[in-house]
C-alpha cells in the first residue's frame, strides 16, 4: 500500500553518505508544507524515494542552502510538485532541477521567492505539462538560458506577474517545446542599457501561436538573436504578420510584427 507521510511522522535524512529507509522506498506522497529546513542538498536522492508520485512544499523554507540543482535527482517517477510560496533566500542556483525525473506533469512555483538566485539553466524536465510561476520573485537572476528548453510535452505556463528584472540571457528559453500555443512574455521590460542575447529563444515552437509583449520591449541591444523564431510556423503577430521563414530574427519581435501587444 501507498504510505502518506508529513514531516514528523518518519525517519526522514537531511545529510548523509547514501544513508537510506527501506520503509522509503514504498512513500507516494509527502506533505512538508510549512516547513522549515536548514538544508536540502540531496535530500531526495539520499532517502530513496523511488515511488514518491507527490510532493508539497508549499510555504517550507530553506535557510541556508546556496544550491539546489539536481534537487529532485532520484524521484524518478514524481508527478506533482507544490512549490507555492516557496522561500530561500540564499540559493543562487537551480540548474537541471528535475535532473533524472521522468514523470513529472504539473510543477507549482506561484509566489516562490528566490531573491538571490542568479542561474536557472535547464531547470524544467521535458516531461513536465503544465508550470504555474505566477508572482515567482528572482530579481537577481541573469541568465534564463534553456528554462523549458526541449519540454515536449509542455502546453501552459503562467508567468504573470513574475519578477526576472536583471534577465538579460535568454537564448532556447522555449527551444524546441512544439505542443505550447502561448506565452506571455508581457513581464520582460528591456532597459537601454543592458545587451540582450535571443538566440534560439522560440526555435522549434511548433505550435506556437501567440507571444504577448509589453510596448516597453525593444530590440535595440542585441548580442545575439539567431533563429530567433526558427520553425515557428504557426505563429501570427497581433496585428495580423504570419511567420515567414525568412523572417525569423529579431527585427520581428515587435508588437507590429510577430509580438501581440499585451492583453
Amino acid at each position: 500500500d501507498a504510505l502518506i507521510y508529513r514531516t514528523t511522522m518518519f525517519n526522514f535524512y537531511t545529510n548523509g553518505d547514501g544513508v537510506s529507509s527501506n520503509s522509503n522506498s514504498l512513500i507516494e506522497y509527502i506533505d512538508f508544507s510549512g516547513t522549515t529546513f536548514v538544508n536540502l542538498s540531496s535530500v531526495f536522492k539520499i532517502n530513496n524515494l523511488t515511488h514518491l508520485k507527490e510532493l508539497n512544499l508549499s510555504n517550507a523554507t530553506v535557510s541556508t542552502a546556496t544550491d539546489m540543482s539536481y534537487f529532485l535527482d532520484g524521484c524518478t517517477v514524481l508527478e506533482k510538485l507544490n512549490m507555492s510560496n516557496f522561500k530561500a533566500p540564499l540559493v543562487t542556483t537551480l540548474s537541471k532541477f528535475f535532473n533524472g525525473n521522468t514523470g513529472i506533469k504539473e510543477v507549482n512555483f506561484s509566489g516562490a521567492e528566490f531573491n538571490s538566485l542568479t542561474i536557472m539553466f535547464n531547470m524544467i524536465g521535458s516531461t513536465i505539462e503544465r508550470v504555474d510561476m505566477s508572482n515567482f520573485k528572482a530579481p537577481l537572476v541573469t541568465a534564463l538560458s534553456s528554462l523549458f528548453r526541449e519540454c515536449s510535452h509542455l502546453t501552459s505556463v503562467n508567468l504573470t506577474g513574475v519578477n526576472f528584472n536583471s534577465v538579460v540571457t535568454m537564448d532556447r528559453l522555449f527551444n524546441s517545446s512544439p505542443l505550447i500555443e502561448e506565452i506571455d512574455m508581457t513581464w520582460f521590460k528591456p532597459n537601454n542599457t543592458s545587451t540582450y542575447d535571443y538566440g534560439n529563444m522560440f526555435n522549434g515552437c511548433t505550435g506556437l501561436r501567440t507571444i504577448y509583449a509589453s510596448e516597453d520591449w525593444n530590440v535595440s541591444h542585441i548580442s545575439s538573436d539567431t533563429n530567433m523564431f526558427n520553425g515557428c510556423t504557426n505563429l501570427v503577430g497581433g496585428s495580423g504578420v504570419s511567420y515567414s521563414s525568412g523572417n525569423i530574427n529579431s527585427t520581428y519581435a515587435t508588437t507590429d510584427k510577430y509580438l501581440t501587444f499585451e492583453r
